[in-house]
């Protein structure tokens, strides 16, 4: 059980179970213009749930995270696209992260949704992707 919610910790440890997914770009920030080469994965924010249950014994946190893997949508683009969204396997975000434990800066991860969202624009540049939902319990 993590001690302490420490969320510099848990964004470096969810970037690093990421980083496993091969050809896959990954920053605990949103990077700027001249750092782009997709496919890249960011952290966009975090929402920390402060005593989530009776007795505030649990501390709860949901990090969102974008996905950008091109700029012109073309088949290329969006099979790039569902090779990241796949439920399992090597290229596979979801497995990368739920599969990666054990944990040691939070208890549990549960990747719950991703979100298309078409272009998105990225330090000034758009970018093909979405957005994934990520469910910490610290």
């Amino acid at each position: 059980m993590a001690a302490t919610a420490d969320i510099a910790a848990i964004v470096d440890e969810v970037v690093q179970l990421a980083r496993t997914v091969s050809g896959l770009r990954c920053y605990e920030y949103a990077p700027a213009a001249g750092e782009i080469n997709p496919p890249i994965l960011a952290v966009m924010d975090v929402e920390p749930r402060y005593n989530a249950t009776m007795g505030a014994g649990m501390t709860g946190l949901t990090m969102r995270l974008v996905l950008d893997v091109g700029g012109t949508v073309n088949r290329s683009v969006q099979e790039s696209l569902r090779k990241f969204l796949d439920n399992s396997g090597a290229s596979s975000i979801r497995a990368a992260l739920e599969d990666g434990g054990p944990y040691t800066a939070f208890d549990d991860l549960a990747v719950v949704g991703f979100q298309a969202v078409g272009f998105d624009e990225v330090a000034e540049m758009g970018f093909y992707g979405g957005v994934f939902t990520v469910d910490i319990i610290i």
